[in-house]
């Protein structure tokens, strides 16, 4: 569809209207087919081509399906197979076995225009031409090697859907680029191979044995890179004041943690660094527990009336409440409960919380 336009029987139509007009299907007033209506009857209906004295085709000359035309007259989803194959092709101009199964996937894609914008991209183009020619070896370590970025991670996540590349948990994988990142930030040459065999033995082993287990959380993740982040400020402080961690006292803990907005951050690094000897057996400050709220007793009673009589609040957020002012209840715990753990006898309200039913107060 490279012309600006046609003359059809109504006058001269842009390819924006033709393509428009070609979108809507139904079944033809004049030959009774279901197809593309892209013109008007005599009656001013909408109408095939045929009926409408359309000259122009509208039938892929690759299936053979008539609708809205792309590249070369082919359709939507020829062309983006035809676009695709020439991304992926390699220097014969064919797409390499390894990469026919996202090829076949991304020309089956339910929305082809979609397909096709996600083509348009310089960077998809660039990252599918570099696996194809073999710039870049197809395989994870090949993959970290092209730009980051988010398309770079759709990409390799597309890969392993397909089976092209072994399945990796993806936050796995991200914190194995942070921690090559993150190790090359360290001045020292003492604590940066501290620091990785830190990573190593206590993180790396840990939660690549997790990610066997299951998919990794994110929190997981940001959990161990918080820890080695807290291990690294520490080892920078130990070594503002002179020292390193073999050489640290216990008079250089008591200011660590005195001084520090968050010391039992570390509380890790220090503990793995005390059991494998990489710092003097000293004694680590306990966490301090965080003491429970408890308001008096005419603040409860005064909230438990209120909910019990304030029809201005939401009658969920009133029986929640109440079972947290009388029986202590856990939001987390209420949120599960039940119609069917409820029960009436005798005119008084039992309640299911654990495995037996308990009376609630008049």
């Amino acid at each position: 569809m490279a012309l600006s336009g046609w003359h059809w029987p109504d006058g001269y139509v842009c390819v924006s209207c033709a393509r428009r007009g070609v979108r809507r299907r139904g079944r033809c007033p004049g030959c009774g087919v279901n197809r593309p209506l892209p013109g008007v009857s005599a009656g001013g209906e909408p109408a095939c081509a045929g009926c409408a004295g359309i000259t122009t085709s509208f039938v892929c000359a690759g299936c053979g399906e008539e609708g809205e035309l792309w590249f070369a007259h082919t359709c939507l989803r020829c062309s983006l197979r035809r676009r695709a194959g020439e991304v992926m092709a390699d220097a014969t101009g064919e797409v390499p076995a390894v990469l026919v199964p996202v090829h076949e996937a991304v020309a089956a894609m339910v929305d082809a225009w979609a397909g096709l914008i996600w083509l348009q991209s310089t960077a998809v183009r660039e990252r599918l031409a570099a696996l194809a020619t073999g710039a870049v070896p197809v395989s994870h370590e090949g993959l970290d090697r092209l730009p980051s970025g988010p398309g770079r991670e759709y990409l390799r996540e597309l890969l392993m859907a397909h089976r092209v590349l072994p399945a990796r948990d993806k936050y796995l994988l991200a914190f194995e680029r942070w921690t090559a990142t993150r190790l090359a930030s360290v001045d020292d040459d003492a604590d940066r191979r501290l620091i990785r065999l830190y990573l190593r033995w206590r993180h790396q082993r840990e939660l690549t044995a997790r990610a066997d287990a299951g998919p990794l959380a994110a929190g997981t993740v940001a959990t161990a890179r918080r820890r080695v982040n807290a291990g690294i400020r520490l080892l920078t402080w130990l070594r503002a004041r002179g020292r390193t961690l073999e050489e640290c006292t216990r008079a250089d803990l008591d200011r660590w943690y005195a001084c520090r907005s968050n010391p039992h951050a570390a509380d890790d690094f220090l503990t793995w660094a005390i059991r494998h000897r990489h710092c003097p057996r000293l004694q680590l400050p306990p966490r301090k527990k965080a003491s429970l709220t408890r308001g008096s007793q005419a603040e409860r009673a005064r909230l438990l009336a209120r909910l019990l009589t304030d029809e201005t609040v939401d009658l969920d957020l009133r029986v929640a409440g109440c079972l947290v002012l009388v029986l202590a209840q856990p939001p987390t715990r209420i949120v599960t409960l039940t119609v069917e753990r409820i029960a009436v006898r005798d005119e008084e309200v039992w309640i299911r919380l654990g495995r037996h039913p308990l009376p609630l107060p008049a």
